[in-house]
């Protein structure tokens, strides 16, 4: 592909789809051909830096990105060439390359590895670091992050299809808990709760209303003790202490306490340190190493692109390290558990998922609608005991209590139970 103002570029999906690099340092606007047209995201996703970081652009920038790429092919089919271009900027060209990338994984289902090769054509890429205030000698790849959401959409943890990017937008913000799902249905990353005017926290039943409509059963606290946990465990959700101090790493007994409790927990489980970023990525990462064979890496870029800042400094280097001692606990857990050390977890719904509230609200609407009607059957056998007038006002109370359509049911089965009641007892 040749133009003035494009300085290298290669071809993702054949005859359709390029990514560039233009000539200029920074954005500048091309515009389109007869047969080429021209797109730059560098200016609409922006990732918000904690300290050197730049990215990668979280999922909910991914999630937008591969919409808008979807129905530009869609619209263009056939007519013009479509060419993602960025600036020459280390930062914004990175990012740039793992919004392509990671939408061939996805969208045009490629290999990780796949991708990564075509795009190495170009030019080698600023590898991304973490959120330390020095200069930091930890980073993940590109290929990285090819590879996570790679394994993040073959085990569904991610689905496209069905994402709830304004619910992402919205409880990523620190005014509204800055909340984050890791795994659908199992983590939710979350900055550390705190009593009121001390830090710059939420008090603990700011997340109760969220954590009972998710049904998150556990809390676990990392850091230091700056509420009083009883606010959870009086409302039935089990409070755990796993305590190691701030950019550090935890011991092994905390991190075989953590697998114990995470492994057998009744329902979702929600972690926290202080910003609930470094120890708090760091342990749920050795879950996604464990149960879903993710190189420490991949399970850094996966933390990082939905909780960006996770993980930093020395903890990259503990995952790093305990990779293999965790892919074998994992077989060997999968082998006890299921007899089959290559059985991955395949989840019904993604992290967000649009779907789930629906069909989580129609599973409690039918369970309560059976135990109304079973309720029913159960008191029967009591009421016969009753007199007539007794009888009629609690049966009168219990239709007033359902609805219409479960009101008719009610009704047939109140007469049955009438008819057998004895002669002299009406």
């Amino acid at each position: 592909m040749d133009h003035e103002f494009v300085d290298k570029a290669v071809e993702v999906l054949k005859n359709r789809l390029y990514f560039a690099v233009s000539k200029f340092s920074s954005y500048k606007r091309l515009k389109s051909t007869k047969s080429l047209n021209f797109v730059c995201f560098d200016e609409e996703f922006r990732y918000r830096n904690f300290f050197q970081d730049f990215g990668p652009l979280n999922i909910s920038c991914l999630y937008k990105y591969c919409c808008k790429m979807t129905k530009l092919l869609q619209n263009f089919r056939g007519k013009k060439k479509i060419v993602h271009y960025t600036s020459h900027d280390p930062n914004r060209k990175a990012n740039a390359a793992y919004l392509i990338g990671c939408f061939a994984v996805i969208c045009i289902k490629m290999e990780p590895f796949e991708v990564y090769k075509i795009l190495m054509i170009t030019e080698p890429y600023k590898q991304f670091v973490d959120a330390l205030q020095r200069t930091s000698t930890h980073t993940i790849r590109l290929f990285d992050c090819f590879s996570a959401v790679g394994k993040a959409t073959l085990y569904n943890m991610f689905d496209f299809t069905d994402f709830n990017n304004q619910e992402y937008d919205v409880c990523d913000q620190v005014e509204k808990g800055n909340m984050n799902w890791i795994i659908p249905r199992k983590f939710l990353g979350f900055l550390g709760p705190t009593e009121p005017r001390i830090g710059v926290g939420h008090t603990p039943s700011f997340y109760l209303e969220y954590f009972l409509q998710h049904d998150i059963k556990t809390v676990i606290r990392l850091n230091d003790k700056h509420y009083d946990s009883s606010v959870f465990t009086r409302i039935g959700i089990e409070h755990h202490d796993l305590f190691f101090d701030d950019g550090t790493v935890p011991s092994m007994e905390i991190l075989h306490n953590f697998l114990r409790i995470t492994e057998t927990a009744p329902a979702a489980i929600a972690v926290h340190c202080k910003a609930g970023l470094g120890r708090t990525g760091t342990l749920i990462g050795t879950y996604l190493m464990k149960h879903y064979c993710m190189t420490a890496k991949e399970a850094i870029a996966w933390l990082r692109m939905c909780r960006p800042g996770s993980v930093t400094g020395a903890q990259q280097s503990y995952l790093e390290e305990h990779e293999g001692w965790l892919w074998r606990s994992g077989s060997e857990y999968r082998l006890r558990h299921y007899g089959d050390e290559g059985r991955m977890p395949q989840h019904k719904y993604g992290i967000y998922s649009k779907q789930w509230p629906i069909d989580r609200n129609r599973i409690i609407n039918e369970a309560r609608k059976k135990l109304r009607l079973n309720d029913f059957d159960f008191h029967a056998r009591a009421l016969r005991q009753m007199d007539e007038k007794q009888y009629l006002k609690h049966v009168s109370k219990l239709l007033a209590s359902v609805r219409t359509f479960e009101a008719d049911n009610l009704k047939e089965k109140v007469g049955k139970v009438l008819s057998t009641i004895p002669k002299h007892k009406l």
